[in-house]
């Protein structure tokens, strides 16, 4: 009871520390930190960075975080368009950049790709959701792309072809 007490006088943020902390000292991991976004990382990065490409990075960064302002609206078109615009920049500037830095810039390529099979899955494009899906794999296995890609295989009634 008197725990309970003083748990309803913390703060959201107070309790979520507090939380971690009891966590770790019981020897539970740490909360996992919080990931770099691939303009931190290109930022961080021990190669040159054109300035231009960084600019399509963060431009890309951006329209995916309007992209999913306008999902959690439920304006399913207009997230597609962002998520397409920042496909398109993360695409350009993948063609200057290599290793770490390419990788990061393809996580978020992908991320933008994955958000429009979610938004073509929500207005019932099955074939679309599957193509947005596919662009992902075609890069290698990718468990969130094969799980969308099944929900709109599912939807189309190709079983077979949902489970792979």
């Amino acid at each position: 009871a008197q725990a309970q007490q003083a748990m309803q006088n913390l703060s959201p943020q107070e309790l979520k520390s507090r939380m971690a902390g009891a966590s770790a000292a019981m020897g539970g991991a740490p909360a996992a930190p919080k990931p770099k976004s691939a303009v931190e990382q290109l930022k961080g990065s021990s190669m040159v960075i054109d300035e231009e490409v960084l600019s399509h990075v963060e431009r890309a960064e951006a329209l995916k975080l309007k992209g999913n302002t306008h999902f959690k609206a439920a304006e399913y078109e207009a997230a597609i368009g962002e998520y397409e615009q920042g496909c398109a920049l993360a695409e350009e500037a993948i063609r200057e950049l290599s290793g770490v830095d390419e990788k990061a810039v393809i996580e978020l390529l992908h991320a933008c790709h994955l958000n429009t099979a979610s938004c073509r899955l929500k207005l019932r494009q099955w074939g679309e959701a599957v193509e947005a899906a596919n662009t992902v794999l075609r890069d290698g296995p990718h468990r969130k792309a094969l799980f969308r890609r099944g929900q709109a295989y599912q939807q189309l009634a190709r079983l077979d072809e949902a489970r792979t």
